[in-house]
């Protein structure tokens, strides 16, 4: 146990019984800065692999045993509901959403957590204890910061400063953030999500199945000798029964006119339906415009920017 907390800066978490898995506490260590110091661990509701470590500068989060993550976290927290009236626990505001931080030793009544932070005023930068949040942090992103590194800072809040997390800015004009209350007022000023408009496909006239190309020639008296034919079979052969024992078949195909006018009852469709298309086109279009429009006037009212 002492081996694995030998660090002096984290010497104080050997009493707190966390941190045990050697990747956390290495990912934890190469995450603190030049001069941080741990002060008490807590458990985080009931995640096993999700454990958060109170420094003299920030609260830090760490996530997962095989690649660990890291989330810094700004002091003052924004505690949700303290650990009063016999609950056990304290509710913050986390990047992983509103969390129970408790069973601490050093700590166990939260009292340092929701405590105003005390600055010493010795740090590398010569700020005023910042804290820095830089998201998600993997292994091999954690790199100490120190004076001759440029530091971005996303939230500064000095000794000197009454600004809170929902109003303090960052030296790139990036705001903290927002409490739930300003979150939910701001949903609601921002309303539904405008509708993504589709695009619609114009549908052609139906024309049917189309007819045979070719028909029989049909003939109502004998190619050879002129007589009447009344039988359907020989119209269709156009010889009598008795010139078709010395004749033959005199039977032919022709071109069927119900066929040329399928077609060019299907060419109109076809060009109706390309203007039509054409027209629905240009009104998608349109919408799509209003759409982009309505949805970045949504995004700025829902994320509190007007």
């Amino acid at each position: 146990m002492r081996d694995r907390f030998s660090d002096p800066r984290i010497a104080t978490l050997a009493a707190e019984g966390k941190l045990m898995d050697d990747n956390m506490r290495r990912t934890f260590i190469e995450t603190l800065e030049v001069g941080e110091v741990a002060r008490a661990a807590y458990s985080v509701g009931a995640h096993y692999w999700l454990e958060a470590v109170l420094t003299d500068r920030a609260l830090l989060f760490i996530k997962g045993a095989v690649k660990p993550k890291v989330v810094r976290i700004a002091l003052p927290v924004e505690v949700v509901r303290p650990s009063s009236l016999g609950k056990k626990g304290t509710r913050i505001e986390t990047p992983f959403g509103v969390k129970t931080l408790w069973g601490s030793t050093l700590d166990p009544d939260t009292s340092k957590l929701t405590a105003e932070p005390t600055f010493s005023g010795d740090h590398p930068d010569g700020l005023s204890q910042p804290g820095l949040d830089f998201g998600l942090i993997d292994v091999g992103d954690c790199v100490r910061r120190t004076a001759s590194e440029d530091v971005v800072t996303l939230k500064i809040i000095g000794p000197d400063s009454a600004r809170t997390n929902d109003e303090s800015g960052g030296a790139d004009g990036t705001t903290g953030r927002r409490s739930w209350r300003q979150r939910r007022v701001a949903r609601r000023a921002a309303g539904r999500k405008p509708r993504k408009p589709k695009r619609q496909r114009a549908r052609m006239e139906r024309v049917g199945f189309p007819p045979s190309s070719t028909i029989w020639d049909i003939s109502h008296s004998c190619v050879k000798c002129g007589r009447v034919l009344t039988n359907p079979d020989s119209q269709r052969h156009r010889v009598g029964t008795d010139c078709i024992k010395w004749y033959g078949s005199q039977a032919r195909k022709i071109a069927n006119p119900a066929y040329d006018a399928w077609t060019s009852r299907k060419a109109r469709a076809e060009v109706n339906r390309a203007v039509e298309q054409a027209t629905l086109d240009a009104e998608y279009n349109r919408q799509r415009t209003s759409y982009v429009e309505a949805l970045e006037r949504w995004s700025q009212v829902r994320a509190g920017r007007v």
